[in-house]
């Protein structure tokens, strides 16, 4: 197997579920008529798609996961329910409320020139201006030559190649006109994904659903996309955000964030495999090597040690002693001294990746 070194300090269940992302789904496409569209090619609709440039548009997004374990990234924390309004308004001008558990919401707003985000629950909000939070992402970049985004955005251009592509008819999502693209691995893929679906709209060619499945199993594991969608331009309000009267406004300085990152020392991260049977490893800090102990606090229980604790089980192999977490489309597994692995694979093919002790 092919490796290639990188850099990056996600943990764990950060890697699997980021890893997973790249099959995220959305919604049903509901009981509305198949559209009568004209026919386009595999190559033609996944070229379309990577090069559309992004429109304005507002929609509520939803997901649902039967993973069987919560994604750290949806922040209300539980495991199959997730929605958002989402709102673009061209460059850096964009909106997003969340729903969290207690009735509470979570909102990020980017007016071109800051960014806010707030949260009804604690009413605080944290104030970045944007030339610093570009400064940041850049330095980010620079020092983890990629983040899990930019890695799983590789990898998806490199399904191409180990996938095969059909067009399978057509779509109402989101009471939009859509082509349903499926990305099958090839036979000689040893990945838990048995094929990929997304719905691409007819007219602009933004994703509107995904839809990943795991072997043997007839209903999707992730699912995430649009409700609903309207495509043309928004309303200039909703990318202007003043701070609730009482609210603790509090101007954050990426830098001093970069600052402490650098007296740390850079963790060295690979990818063994390719295509599908892609494997990240690597090792874990400290901190995130041990597995926490005794009864979670409601707000710890789907952190990715939480989730390490209560979803994990032990196993032994030439690798040593670890836990491992599997999912109907992927696993992660750590050992004891801190390695991990983690991808859309069978275990068998993580303890290839990681070795002998």
């Amino acid at each position: 197997m092919k490796t290639k070194k990188v850099t990056t300090g996600i943990a764990v269940v950060g890697v699997l579920a980021g890893a997973a992302g790249l099959a995220i789904v959305t919604v049903p496409a509901g009981a509305d008529p198949a559209p009568q569209l004209p026919k386009v090619s595999p190559e033609s609709l996944v070229s379309s798609a990577l090069q559309a440039k992004p429109a304005q548009f507002g929609g509520t997004v939803s997901a649902t996961s039967n993973l069987g374990i919560p994604l750290p990234e949806l922040k209300q924390g539980t495991d199959g329910n997730y929605s958002a309004q989402v709102y673009y308004g061209g460059g850096d001008k964009y909106r997003l409320t969340s729903a969290q558990q207690g009735g509470a919401q979570h909102t990020t707003v980017s007016d071109g020139s800051t960014l806010w985000n707030y949260g009804s629950k604690d009413r605080t909000v944290n104030k970045l201006p944007m030339q610093q939070v570009k400064a940041h992402e850049k330095a980010m970049q620079e020092r983890s030559k990629g983040d899990p985004v930019a890695m799983s955005k590789q990898l998806v251009g490199k399904l191409r190649q180990s996938s095969d592509l059909t067009v399978d008819g057509t779509a109402r999502v989101a009471d939009r006109d859509a082509y349903e693209l499926v990305l099958t691995p090839k036979p000689s893929e040893k990945t838990l994904v048995r094929e990929v679906r997304v719905a691409v709209d007819a007219q602009t060619r933004m994703p509107l659903r995904f839809e990943a499945f795991g072997n043997g199993s007839s209903d999707p594991a992730l699912e995430f996309g649009f409700t609903k969608l309207d495509v043309g331009r928004q309303d200039p309000a909703l990318f202007s955000f003043t701070p609730p009267q009482g609210a603790k406004v509090t101007t954050v300085d990426p830098g001093k964030h970069m600052d402490k990152l650098k007296k740390q020392p850079k963790q060295q991260m690979r990818t063994v495999g390719e295509g599908w049977d892609t494997v990240l490893t690597g090792k874990l800090d400290a901190k995130n090597a041990k597995l926490p102990q005794g009864k979670q606090e409601s707000g710890q229980r789907n952190t990715p040690a939480g989730i390490m604790d209560r979803f994990a089980k032990p196993v032994h192999g030439a690798y040593g002693n670890g836990h491992l977490i599997s999912t109907s489309i992927g696993t992660a597994l750590i050992t004891d001294d801190g390695r991990f692995a983690a991808g859309l694979v069978p275990q068998q093919v993580l303890e290839q990746a990681l070795g002998t002790k």
